[in-house]
């Protein structure tokens, strides 16, 4: 727990600035304007792909002052390399079932949304690949006064490592994670100031394993931990759209495990810097770039030693979103950030990720979308370095209120080096999805 009062006591010291900040008189915005309207404006940060359709979108049911959204997705897909390996490479074909139901209030003020959700992956023939996914989560806003709102959330979902992360340890199954979330923050908007604060936690729960082969038993006990962060930003609209921004955060993450089956103590705090500004170029060409400062100090204080004991890095970020036209949108961004790793040795990394992409509307109801993204692990402590590359191309296409149909192509490609390199691999899967609402 000491974590907590380490980074509290900083975090404690930024809110209250921005306490007092709220008290102070701000610059009054022209009533003709909003400055925040990036954040606001129904089709920013909206394709042609995900704006809304009026007469295609479900309309969903109404319930009382709410309005009740349920829906089935029924798919299939066949992937060539299931297991992620290097050679000799097994094929399937897998079955998808996915329920989903949303409730969404319709208030004049204030906002309520609840969400389940679940996906089922049954296999032909590796049916010991298959495992059933959910999500409970409930998240609501409360409008103290005009400019002035406190939010926050929960959720409990079971989600499985990716067979691609440098941290599932040669496990012969997919490996299973409890996640426990909750978070809270709280705006103020005055004029052409925001000011805003922020809490997260996170619990993380991984389900022990069998390596793959010897079939001798994975403990992932000591992977389980909880994880903090504690933030706040503010901002300054210096015209209707456009805003420069700063954010302060602290956090820490405490393994439930005092050290980890190698003898590692990998609990760490860690803060972070960043200033930054989001753009809206009439609409039709929306960015946010930031550069910024992370740090992360572990304890370190097990029977073995981390080869790194911290993480330092400049961190950045910046993307874009441009309508071209009125059918197409191009997309692009990259941002480098720190990883958290349980690679034997290594605390983490630094890691980079790109990815651009266009959609475009074929038709009304015809829409095509194109992909590709990348990454780039670096980790601290140890000679390793991970790359991915992942393409996708796909089309949806929007029958009527009540269903659509989607098809996705992919390739992916995961490579290693250094002495401690993990496992190459290359996979293609095709997915066909139909999915039907009232």
């Amino acid at each position: 727990m000491r974590k907590l009062f380490h980074i509290s006591g900083a975090v404690a010291l930024l809110f209250g600035l921005i306490g007092a900040a709220l008290a102070m008189p701000m610059v009054a915005a022209a009533q003709s304007a909003d400055p925040f309207q990036w954040d606001r404006r129904e089709f920013t940060g909206q394709s042609v792909r995900t704006r809304p359709r009026p007469e295609l979108d479900p309309l969903g049911i109404r319930v009382g002052s709410f309005r009740f959204y349920p829906s089935l997705g029924i798919g299939g897909r066949y992937e060539d390399n299931v297991f992620r390996s290097p050679s000799n490479e097994k094929a399937d074909l897998v079955a998808t079932f996915a329920p989903k139901m949303r409730l969404n209030s319709e208030f004049s003020n204030h906002s309520i949304e609840l969400t389940a959700e679940a996906k089922a992956h049954s296999y032909a023939t590796q049916s010991a690949e298959d495992r059933a996914e959910f999500r409970f989560a409930a998240k609501g806003r409360y409008d103290v006064a005009r400019g002035i709102n406190i939010s926050g959330g929960a959720s409990l979902a079971r989600q499985y490592e990716s067979r691609t992360s440098p941290d599932q340890g040669g496990s012969q199954n997919p490996v299973a994670i409890n996640i426990l979330s909750a978070n809270v923050g709280g705006e103020r908007e005055r004029g052409r100031v925001r000011l805003g604060a922020d809490a997260r936690l996170d619990r993380l729960d991984f389900a022990d394993a069998r390596r793959a082969g010897t079939r001798t038993a994975i403990n992932n006990d000591d992977r389980d931990r909880t994880i903090g962060r504690l933030g706040a930003e503010g901002a300054y609209a210096f015209t209707p759209g456009n805003a420069a921004y700063a954010r302060l955060e602290g956090n820490f993450s405490d393994y439930h495990d005092a050290q980890d089956d190698a003898g590692f103590d990998r609990d760490s705090v860690g803060a972070e810097a960043r200033v930054g500004a989001r753009l809206d170029f009439g609409g039709v060409t929306t960015g946010n770039v930031y550069i910024g400062y992370r740090a992360q100090r572990y304890e370190d204080n097990g029977a073995a030693r981390l080869n790194d004991d911290s993480i330092d890095a400049l961190i950045f970020g910046a993307e874009a979103q441009a309508n071209i036209t009125g059918l197409t949108t191009a997309y692009g961004g990259i941002e480098r950030s720190v990883f958290e790793s349980t690679v034997v040795g290594s605390p983490g990394g630094q890691a980079v990720r790109g990815e651009i992409g266009a959609d475009h509307e074929l038709l009304r109801n015809l829409l095509l979308h194109a992909n590709l993204s990348g990454r780039w692990f670096e980790f601290e402590g140890v000679q390793r370095d991970d790359v991915g590359v992942l393409f996708q191309f796909g089309a949806s296409y929007l029958m009527n209120r009540h269903a659509r149909v989607e098809a996705v192509l992919e390739h992916e490609r995961n490579r290693s080096y250094g002495a401690r390199q993990g496992i190459d691999n290359d996979s293609n899967r095709i997915m066909l999805r139909i999915t039907a609402n009232p």
